[in-house]
C-alpha cells in the first residue's frame, strides 16, 4: 500500500509539473511573460521594429505603452520595398518618437545594388535614427555552410560603406547569435550592433547599443496578421540616446558632428497645406501658376498648371522630399514654356526638368513630359552648388527664348540640345528657307525616321514641325517650296495614295489641301481643310497649281559639325 500511495503521489506532482510547465510555455507563447524582462531603471529607453506583418498601426495608442522610439522595415535585397513603410514611417513621425528604417540583407544581392534600393526609398529626415541593415539567416541559408562568407563580407561592407556616405553615420547592424559568430565579429567592428537574445542576456563579451530582448511581446494599436512585436532596449541614458540620428547638426556614433545650413523649402512632404508658385516667362502672355498638393503618401501627385487663373493642364510629379526652386525656360526652343524644380530627394540635391508639349489641334492645351534622359546628362555639367539657373544655362547655352539676338546663336544651341537629346541617332541637319523670310529655317533629320523644323523671328524660336514621321509605310517624305511657305508630303495607304499640302501659321504645320487617288480607279478626290469655300473645279486646279510648283525635299545633309561651321 505505501508503494502504491507513492507511486500515486509521484504521478500527481508529475501531472502538476506538466500542466506548470505547459502553462509557462502556453504563457511564453502567448507574450504574457517573458524570458528577458530588463530592468527599466538600467535601460529606460524601449522601442519596437515593425514591418508589414503588423498591418495598420495605431502609433498614437502604441507609443502611449512606453514607447520611446521605432525602427520601421523598408526595403530588403536589390528590389523589395515594404508595403507598410511610408505609411509607417511618416505617422510615426508624426508622434514625435524617434523613428529609424531597417532593411533586411540578402546574401545573393550585390550590396551597392541593395545599398541603391534603401537610399532611393528612405530619405534623410531631421532628428532620424541611423540606418540598420538587418543581418541573419534565412530560408535556405541556415548557416555558415549555405554562403560564400567572403562574398556575402564583401557586400555587406559594400553597403555599409555607401550607407555611412549617404547617410552621414554608419549603419548599425542587426545580427542574431549566429549570423554576429559567423558573419560580423572581427569584420565590422566599426558598427554598432543591435543584437537578438530572446531568450538571455546579450553575451557579456559582446558591446551592443541595442537588444532586441523580445519577439514575443503583445502592445495595443496594430492590426496585421502577426499579433507579436519585437520590443528593443538601448544601451544607454536618455541623454546618449539623444546622439543617435540626424537633424540640423548631423551625428554619427562616435559623437562628432558635421554643420548643416538651414535650407528655405517653397514645398516639401511635411507641408501642411498645398504650395501656390507664381511664375513668369516671355513665351506666355499672363501669370503662371503652379499648385502643388500636399503629399497624400502616395506617388500619383498631380501638379496643376494655371495661366491668369485658368487650368491649363496638371501632370503627374515625381515626388521629391523637398522643393527649394522653380524657374520656367524653354530649353528645348520649341516656343513652349519649360519647368526646372530644384530640391532634395533622399538627403541629396536632385533637379527634375519638365518639358511641355502641345497637343496637336488643341493649341489651348498643353501637356508635361519629365525628361529623365536628359537629366542624367545635365547632372555630370553642374558643381555641387548648382542652381537652378546653371541647369538651365547648360541646356541653352545661357540663351533666353524670347531675346535671342540672332538665328545662329539659336541654332548653335538647338543642335547642342538635340544631340543630347537624341545621343545615339546619326543626327543630320541642314538649313533651309521655308518660309517668305531671309532668315532660314533649321532642319533636324533622324534619316528615315522622323524631321523637325525650327524657325527664328523677332528674337524666338519657334518649333512648327516637331517629330514629322516618314519612311516606309504611311508618309514617304516631305518636300517645300523656297520661301513660298508651301509644303508637301506623298503618303501611302491600302487603298490611296496621294499628297497632303500644308503651310506654317501661326507657328504651326497646318493641313490645307489634300488629294486621294485610289489604285484601281483612275478617280482623284481632292480635300479642302481651309476656311475658303472652293467648288470642286477651283478646288482641283489650286491642288495642281500647289503640286506643279517646284518642290524640293526636306532632309537633313550635314553633320553637327558642319552646321556648326556654317553658323559661325
Amino acid at each position: 500500500m505505501k508503494n502504491i500511495h507513492i507511486k500515486k503521489k509521484y504521478i500527481i506532482t508529475s501531472i502538476v509539473i506538466c500542466i506548470i510547465l505547459i502553462l509557462i510555455a502556453s504563457m511564453l507563447y502567448m507574450g504574457i511573460i517573458h524570458f528577458n524582462n530588463p530592468s527599466r531603471e538600467e535601460y529606460p529607453v524601449v522601442g519596437v521594429d515593425v514591418s508589414k506583418y503588423q498591418g495598420a498601426i495605431d502609433w498614437n495608442q502604441l507609443i502611449e505603452q512606453d514607447i520611446s522610439f521605432a525602427y520601421i522595415k523598408a526595403t530588403e535585397g536589390s528590389s523589395h520595398v515594404d508595403e507598410y513603410y511610408d505609411a509607417n514611417f511618416n505617422n510615426a513621425l508624426k508622434t514625435g518618437i524617434r523613428v529609424g528604417a531597417y532593411h533586411f540583407f540578402s546574401f545573393e544581392s550585390s550590396g551597392r545594388k541593395q545599398a541603391e534600393n534603401y537610399c532611393k526609398n528612405v530619405s534623410i529626415t531631421e532628428g532620424m535614427l541611423p540606418p540598420v541593415i538587418d543581418v541573419e539567416y534565412y530560408g535556405d541559408k541556415k548557416g555558415v555552410d549555405d554562403i560564400d562568407v567572403d562574398s556575402v563580407r564583401k557586400n555587406l561592407r559594400e553597403m555599409v560603406d555607401i550607407l555611412e556616405e549617404e547617410y552621414g553615420q554608419k549603419p548599425v547592424l542587426y545580427v542574431t547569435k549566429n549570423s554576429y559568430d559567423t558573419i560580423v565579429n572581427g569584420y565590422f567592428d566599426d558598427c554598432d550592433l543591435w543584437y537578438r537574445s530572446v531568450y538571455s542576456k546579450v553575451p557579456k563579451d559582446v558591446n551592443w547599443t541595442f537588444w532586441q530582448y523580445s519577439n514575443r511581446t503583445v502592445l495595443n494599436g496594430y492590426e496585421g496578421e502577426e499579433r507579436y512585436i519585437d520590443v528593443n532596449v538601448f544601451n544607454g541614458t536618455r541623454e546618449e540616446f539623444e546622439k543617435l540620428g540626424s537633424g540640423t547638426n548631423v551625428h554619427d556614433l562616435n559623437g562628432s558632428s558635421v554643420e548643416t545650413k538651414e535650407i528655405e523649402f517653397l514645398w516639401s512632404k511635411e507641408s501642411a497645406s498645398e504650395s501656390r508658385v507664381k511664375l513668369e516667362s516671355k513665351l506666355v502672355d499672363g501669370e503662371i501658376e503652379l499648385i502643388i498638393p500636399q503629399y497624400n503618401g502616395s506617388s500619383d501627385q498631380r501638379v496643376e498648371y494655371l495661366i491668369d487663373g485658368e487650368k491649363k493642364c496638371d501632370f503627374n510629379f515625381i515626388v521629391p522630399e523637398q522643393i527649394t526652386e522653380i524657374e520656367t525656360c524653354d530649353y528645348n526652343f520649341d516656343g513652349n514654356v519649360d519647368i526646372v524644380f530644384v530640391g532634395y530627394n533622399h538627403g541629396k540635391k536632385d533637379f527634375w526638368l519638365y518639358r511641355s508639349c502641345v497637343r496637336e489641334y488643341e493649341e489651348d492645351t498643353c501637356y508635361f513630359v519629365n525628361d529623365d534622359d536628359i537629366e542624367s546628362y545635365v547632372e555630370k555639367e553642374l558643381s555641387d552648388d548648382y542652381s537652378a539657373e546653371d541647369i538651365i544655362n547648360a541646356l541653352t547655352n545661357g540663351l533666353v527664348n524670347g531675346e535671342i539676338s540672332s538665328y545662329s546663336d539659336a541654332y548653335k544651341a538647338i543642335v547642342a540640345f538635340n544631340q543630347i537629346k537624341y545621343e545615339s541617332s546619326d543626327l543630320k541637319y541642314s538649313l533651309v528657307y521655308i518660309d517668305e523670310d531671309d532668315i532660314p529655317e533649321l532642319l533636324v533629320d533622324d534619316t528615315g525616321y522622323w524631321i523637325n523644323v525650327y524657325s527664328f523671328s523677332n528674337s524666338t524660336v519657334t518649333e512648327p514641325m516637331e517629330f514629322c514621321g516618314y519612311g516606309v509605310g504611311g508618309c514617304v517624305n516631305y518636300e517645300y517650296v523656297p520661301y513660298k511657305n508651301s509644303l508637301r508630303y506623298f503618303g501611302h495607304g491600302t487603298e490611296t495614295y496621294g499628297y497632303t499640302l500644308m503651310k506654317i501659321e501661326n507657328n504651326k504645320l497646318v493641313t490645307t489641301y489634300s488629294e486621294d487617288c485610289y489604285y484601281e480607279e483612275e478617280t482623284v478626290n481632292y480635300n479642302n481643310y481651309t476656311d475658303e469655300q472652293l467648288s470642286p473645279e477651283e478646288l482641283k486646279n489650286r491642288v495642281e497649281e500647289y503640286n506643279s510648283c517646284a518642290f524640293e525635299e526636306l532632309y537633313g545633309e550635314y553633320t553637327e559639325e558642319e552646321i556648326i561651321e556654317q553658323l559661325q
